[in-house]
This record gives C-alpha cells, sequence and structure tokens, in this order.
C-alpha cells in the first residue's frame, strides 16, 4: 500500500513537471507572436497620390495623417512632382487623411484599419476653390510730421 501511494505521488511529480513545461512552452509562443505582431505593425505603408479634377498631380500638396478619435497630428508629407505621398512606418489604426494645396478646398479621407492592409495607393481629388479673387490690392499710408 505504501508503494502504492509513493506511486501516485511520484505520478503527481511528472504530471507538475509537464504542466511547467506546457505553461513554458505557452508563453514562450505567446511572446514570439507578440514580438511578430509589433514588427508587423510597424512596416505598414500609407501610400497614394493627390490629383486634380482633370487628374493630373498636385506639387508640393500638404498631406497630413490624422488620429481618426481625436484628430491629432501623426505625421506630415509633401507630395512630389508625381503628386504621390506616403506615411511610413506607421500602426495600424483608424486615421483621417487630410490633403491641402493653395487654390484648392482641402479634401479628408478615412481610412479603417481593415482599409490599411491593401496594398492598393489612394487617390485623392481636390477641387479648386471658388471664392472672391482680388485683382490687384492697393495699400496705402500716412506718414506724421515731427
Amino acid at each position: 500500500m505504501l508503494k502504492t501511494v509513493f506511486a501516485i505521488a511520484d505520478n503527481f511529480k511528472i504530471l507538475a513537471k509537464q504542466r511547467v513545461i506546457y505553461i513554458n512552452l505557452f508563453l514562450v509562443c505567446f511572446f514570439l507572436s507578440y514580438v511578430c505582431n509589433i514588427v508587423n505593425a510597424q512596416n505598414t505603408i500609407i501610400q497614394g497620390y493627390i490629383k486634380n479634377n482633370q487628374s493630373k498631380p498636385i506639387e508640393n500638396a500638404s498631406v497630413y495623417l490624422l488620429n481618426a478619435k481625436d484628430s491629432s497630428l501623426v505625421k506630415t508629407a509633401i507630395t512630389d512632382s508625381t503628386g504621390a505621398f506616403a506615411f511610413t512606418p506607421i500602426t495600424p489604426k483608424s486615421y483621417l487623411i487630410k490633403a491641402s494645396s493653395i487654390g484648392y478646398k482641402d479634401s479628408i479621407v478615412s481610412i479603417s484599419d481593415s482599409t490599411l492592409n491593401k496594398s492598393d495607393a489612394l487617390s485623392i481629388i481636390l477641387t479648386k476653390e471658388i471664392g472672391n479673387r482680388l485683382d490687384n490690392v492697393v495699400v496705402t499710408g500716412k506718414k506724421n510730421i515731427v
């Protein structure tokens, strides 16, 4: 009977050692998947083109990457001669992209984190701003005599 009790105790020790091994294996796998997610998250790219109504690129347009929750500024970019811009690396989440250029109305595009995984480039169209234009400005002044 005493041998049976010791055999059962030995079985519990073996089970406890196996449990520790499984827990350690689980923790290592969890840590590796966490590290892989962090590395993958830093490689996300948002890229696109800013064009006018005639599909011509707009050079030197300002492009702002904004946090969708509070519209806080995350990054800025300026378009090149082909109207291209890119934001990299960024964390995948929801963003707003605001594009502006002199003589055009600002445009804001919403991007969700599911859209970020697609490799397609964004195409943002800016329309000409209709407003009052000044033909000329006359500045006059008077000088006080001392």
